[in-house]
């Protein structure tokens, strides 16, 4: 077996290219995760606000009130889910920063494949 400095570079880099790879990957999902629940937020927020617009006048103020509630609480929701969709959005940049490193850091190593795999990732 050969354990010689570059040969556990290699080792090291090809490692380091399978975690960042692994960090891509959740991250990813993460953000799609948030960017889904986030339109859903939007979705059910604009349904409600069209449910008052189209029964102003035809409610009592309880039910008028109740809806606007509604309304804000989707609203609230809505941002709160963007706040999410933007931290998840930092997370994965840097997750791919950190792959574009990997990448780098393999090729520069003598460890090719790894490094066409983590760029193929990033694709």
């Amino acid at each position: 077996e050969d354990l010689s400095h570059n040969s556990l570079i290699r080792r090291a880099a090809s490692a380091l290219t399978d975690s960042s790879s692994t960090f891509l990957s959740q991250a990813t999902l993460a953000l799609t995760d948030a960017l889904t629940d986030y339109s859903k937020a939007v979705h059910s927020r604009i349904a409600f606000q069209r449910k008052y617009l189209s029964s102003l006048g035809k409610m009592s103020p309880a039910e008028e009130e109740s809806l606007q509630q509604a309304v804000r609480d989707w609203r609230a929701e809505a941002a709160e889910r963007l706040n999410e969709c933007k931290r998840y959005e930092s997370t994965w940049i840097n997750a791919v920063n950190l792959s574009k490193m990997a990448a780098e850091a393999a090729y520069a190593s003598g460890a090719h494949q790894a490094s066409i795999l983590v760029r193929t990732n990033i694709q």
